[in-house]
């Protein structure tokens, strides 16, 4: 089972639909939520580097392990931090044999 975290924003209770709101506000709150993910799939990244002495690369997003799997979009103001599921063997990553 997947660990799933959520940014929720309340308080819109009176909107009643995403064309209530201007065009601008959208895309203002796009880049927010771009933004949010961007920094918190980069925060995700940092905090298992402090964790484990993998290096750097092995986390950044081209490699598919940790990414934004879908960004907001004007339509749908949601978007995904995703990480890979499958173990990693850390034998690989050793530095001097046993």
């Amino acid at each position: 089972m997947a660990d799933t975290f959520a940014l929720v924003i309340e308080g819109l209770d009176t909107l009643k639909s995403m064309d209530d709101l201007p065009k601008d506000i959208v895309k203002a709150a796009r880049i927010a939520v771009n933004r949010a993910a961007t920094r918190g799939r980069t925060l995700m990244a940092d905090e298992v580097l402090s964790q484990v002495n993998l290096p750097p690369s092995y986390v950044a997003p081209a490699k598919g392990r940790l990414f934004v799997r879908k960004p907001a979009t004007n339509s749908d103001l949601e978007a995904i931090i995703e990480a890979r599921a499958r173990p990693t063997s850390l034998t690989r990553f050793l530095t001097k044999s046993y």
